[in-house]
């Protein structure tokens, strides 16, 4: 399967997998089998289990920063009101998220727009290059070595001096660059670069070996914190297996026949932590 670029491809249209007629592996679909089950997986899928989880305000102050800072995402509702806790105030709300769109109090929005203009600030001060010409928010779909059918939607793509520069563009409470390792293993960044990275070599196979992979983690409350981030080789080795273990999984998983259910926890050893061993020890 040579992949294909959806370019300006709608972000529900991507999530919802449209257009395609086999479920797609994906970044977050690799995150869920690791994290969780395979179970798991098919329940968030939207061709299988479809039930996607409820978003939160995080989530979409998160997302409304993502699509300020490139230019793109889903359409902003800006409501008139001090909260959600009138009638009036929830039906605009509700309305918004039946429509894909993502509501905000005006009081909200205010202090966003102020917030995304300090964070603009910081990244030029680290990355000026993220505000040169590239292409954000592009689709791709393709087949990994094992035969997996994927997709990938890159956040920033620019090619530059010989080179191709990925960035992919993260909240996070801390961006503290030494709390960092943490949340990139928790939620699967590991994973994400690996298989983005892949992909990457696959869609521009003339950039193979000189594609670049950064993240940007901004923080979406004051000061507003930025933090430009490549990891190293141990973090590859993680992102490699978790990928090459959840992708095999996910294969034999779509053996499965319809109506039988896909494996969840199972049976597994578990062995006492270091710290609770060395504190017993201690004691």
């Amino acid at each position: 399967m040579k992949p294909v670029i959806l370019k300006d491809f709608p972000e529900s249209d991507y999530h919802a997998q449209t257009g395609s007629d086999t479920p797609l592996f994906s970044y977050s679909v690799a995150k869920t089998i690791n994290s969780k089950s395979a179970y798991h997986a098919w329940l968030e899928h939207p061709l299988l289990g479809n039930q996607p989880r409820e978003s939160t305000k995080a989530v979409d102050k998160g997302s409304i920063i993502h699509g300020l800072l490139l230019g793109s995402g889903q359409e902003i509702v800006v409501i008139e009101a001090d909260s959600f806790r009138t009638n009036a105030a929830k039906e605009l709300r509700d309305l918004a998220y039946s429509e894909e769109k993502i509501p905000i109090l005006e009081k909200d929005w205010t202090a966003l727009i102020e917030g995304v203009e300090t964070i603009k600030y910081n990244i030029k001060q680290l990355a000026p290059y993220f505000f040169e010409p590239h292409e954000s928010e592009l689709s791709v779909r393709w087949e990994m070595d094992n035969g997996v059918k994927c997709q990938s939607r890159f956040d920033f793509v620019q090619p530059k001096d010989g080179r191709l520069k990925i960035i992919d563009l993260k909240s996070t409470k801390d961006a503290n660059p030494n709390e960092l390792d943490r949340d990139i293993i928790k939620f699967g960044y590991d994973i994400q670069e690996t298989m983005y990275m892949d992909c990457g070599a696959k869609t521009w196979p003339d950039m193979a070996g000189r594609i670049d992979w950064e993240f940007i983690f901004v923080e979406p409350e004051p000061p507003y914190m930025v933090s430009v981030i490549e990891t190293d080789s141990s973090m590859s080795w993680l992102g490699e297996h978790k990928l090459q273990r959840s992708s095999d999984k996910w294969a034999e998983c779509l053996k499965i026949k319809k109506g039988q259910p896909w494996p969840g926890y199972g049976r597994q050893i578990v062995s006492a932590p270091g710290w609770a061993v060395s504190k017993e020890e201690g004691e």
